[in-house]
């Protein structure tokens, strides 16, 4: 199944509903583990430089920051057709909401303590400013008490602040399984290569999974809260037949390592 679908889905479900409401269905928490978003592709037609003889086809990596750029090199017949692609990665962290920070016209900003980053950018510095659209229905999220511990949250690093949406993630630590909680730190990365194919139309059968997908059923095609054996003990992950299947994480084999805060500061944003 093509990714980019799986990234549209909130996005393809808020729009089925009224423009002034956030609905957001929540993803399998391995999608939102191994999931990165296209920001942005621009194209731009050049001819080749004079000391390369072949363009077509080269690609080029830039990493170790929340950015990722890809550039890839197709000649045609008026020239060198340049695609430049931006991949946001998604960051993963467990954190305590300390207090109120300095906010935007759009964006309203906590400060946060960081306890453990599941995944981030190589040579991420200190995160500790969280923005998060201040409009409710623009999927802002609010505190409703002036602290509130260990939350799991995604979003998309910026100069050291953490920028999310309810449709991200947000989640209490605690209320996750043990299978969870192990799935974030080490297990869910071992199914990146596979995908989570939500059966969104409960009226019709669900589609038949290619060899990288399993298929993943809510009850009543409600998809609000992690629940069954899938959501909530299991990874979708290669089996030694080839195909993805869905494997029970085993929490008893393995104590994943913890990866913690860096002590660098990085200053917040303030978009």
């Amino acid at each position: 199944m093509d990714p980019s679908f799986l990234l549209a889905f909130p996005l393809l479900l808020a729009l089925s509903t009224p423009c002034s409401a956030c609905i957001c269905k929540i993803l399998h928490p391995q999608t939102f583990y191994c999931m990165s978003d296209i920001g942005e592709l621009t194209e731009t037609l050049e001819k080749c430089p004079p000391r390369r003889r072949s363009c077509p086809g080269e690609q080029k990596h830039r990493g170790g920051g929340a950015l990722v750029i890809r550039t890839v090199f197709k000649e045609t017949a008026w020239g060198t057709l340049k695609s430049m692609t931006h991949f946001f990665l998604l960051s993963v962290v467990v954190a305590d909401i300390i207090g109120q920070g300095r906010g935007t016209f759009l964006k309203r900003n906590y400060k946060i303590r960081v306890t453990e980053i599941l995944k981030a950018p190589q040579n991420v510095g200190k995160i500790d400013h969280l923005y998060t659209p201040k409009d409710w229905n623009k999927c802002g999220y609010e505190v409703r008490t002036p602290h509130q511990s260990q939350l799991l949250i995604a979003g998309y690093l910026r100069r050291g602040s953490l920028h999310f949406t309810r449709c991200h993630l947000v989640y209490f630590w605690n209320s996750l399984t043990r299978e969870q909680k192990l799935g974030f730190r080490a297990g869910y990365e071992r199914g990146c290569k596979c995908k989570v194919q939500p059966c969104l139309f409960c009226w019709r059968d669900c589609p038949e999974p290619d060899v990288t997908d399993c298929v993943w059923q809510q009850r009543g095609c409600d998809y609000q809260i992690w629940e069954g054996n899938h959501s909530l003990y299991s990874i979708c992950a290669p089996a030694p037949s080839g195909h993805c299947e869905w494997t029970r994480i085993n929490v008893s084999s393995y104590q994943p390592p913890i990866t913690t805060p860096p002590t660098t500061s990085m200053n917040p944003s303030m978009e």
